[in-house]
């Protein structure tokens, strides 16, 4: 999930997804941050209101790769 998009920036995304996943049937999902903002505060919003991990750019694909790896192993396993 990018932070800063148009129209929708990924904190109103995320929530909008939570709250769907919250009322809606179960589901199995991980949202990643990946953003520019580097400040604590950005990433402690983006962990409290459901992303489980915070990327800042530019990210290294291996760093992401291992990221996906590590969360979709945990729902494939589920």
């Amino acid at each position: 999930m990018d932070i800063n998009m148009p129209i929708l920036d990924g904190i109103g995304a995320t929530k909008a997804i939570v709250k769907q996943m919250k009322t809606g049937p179960p589901v199995d999902s991980v949202i990643l941050a990946l953003t520019a903002f580097t400040s604590e505060e950005m990433d402690e919003e983006c962990l409290s209101i459901g992303m489980k991990v915070v990327m800042h750019k530019p990210a290294k694909y291996d760093e992401l790769e291992l990221q996906m790896a590590k969360y979709w192993f945990k729902l494939s396993e589920a």
